[in-house]
């Protein structure tokens, strides 16, 4: 509530007061004025807040993707360059950024259209927003690239590995069935932990690029170490689930995610 709401409140309830010594002739006729006035005073407020609630709304929407939900890379941006800034002036001891490339999305997209391809990624942005926490961002930059800023509290350790294991298990078993054919999605992480010492003089701006960059290339051995496995752990998801007949799909769209 702003000061002026409660400013009148008060006056408000002061009027009322003053109304209760009143002679019963008056009386009657100021409580019921005061009340008017309250009662439109309360219409004003309501309508006001609405009216904030929708905006913050609509603030919020403005830096989300309108596909997954997740937030735009502009804001991911920002986000970065405020966890550097405050890292530098040691309001915070670190945070950690991650790079994230799907696999086989371009597959999805050739063999069942871009709508199926899309409820991948809608499917892959709830799936890797488990592996994190409330305050922590999740981005989507397009295509088949994601991000994460992971917000650390000061005194709170890092664990590279249990991240990666949590990133992991959020998208296990996520098959995209075209038809019998069985298509394994997956992603890679590129994960970098940052401390003040990690940081120099460059902008923020400058700083970020050059995070990401590390980000990405680590992104990339990540994906070349685990593919070359890749096909083995597939198998073995693929045999834990059962895959539906392809005749079942007859006429119908043959789109199925498990």
């Amino acid at each position: 509530m702003s000061d002026n709401s409660r400013k009148i409140e008060d006056l408000l309830g002061a009027a009322f007061k003053i109304s209760a010594q009143l002679p019963d002739d008056q009386k009657q006729a100021m409580a019921g004025l005061l009340q008017n006035i309250s009662d439109i005073f309360a219409q004003e407020h309501d309508a006001h807040e609405k009216t904030k609630f929708e905006r913050d709304q609509a603030m919020d929407w403005a830096h989300r993707d309108e596909l997954t939900g997740c937030f735009n890379r502009r804001y991911f941006d920002k986000g970065l360059r405020a966890a550097i800034q405050e890292t530098q002036s040691g309001v915070t001891q670190h945070f950690a950024l991650v790079m994230l490339d799907m696999d086989y999305l371009r597959k999805v997209n050739n063999a069942l259209g871009h709508n199926a391809g899309d409820e991948v990624l809608i499917e892959t942005s709830k799936r890797l927003q488990t592996a994190i926490g409330e305050d922590d961002i999740l981005s989507d930059f397009g295509g088949d690239e994601f991000a994460m800023l992971i917000i650390l509290e000061d005194g709170q350790a890092f664990d590279m590995q249990a991240l990666q294991s949590r990133i992991q298990h959020a998208m296990d078993n996520f098959i995209v069935y075209n038809g019998a054919e069985p298509i394994p999605i997956g992603v890679s992480a590129g994960v970098v932990h940052i401390t003040a010492k990690d940081l120099d003089n460059a902008t923020p701006q400058a700083q970020a690029e050059r995070l990401m960059e590390i980000a990405d290339k680590r992104m990339y051995e990540h994906k070349e170490t685990r593919l070359g496995r890749y096909q083995e752990r597939a198998e073995q998801a693929l045999a834990q689930v059962s895959v539906p007949n392809a005749g079942a799909f007859a006429g119908q769209d043959p789109f199925v995610i498990k």
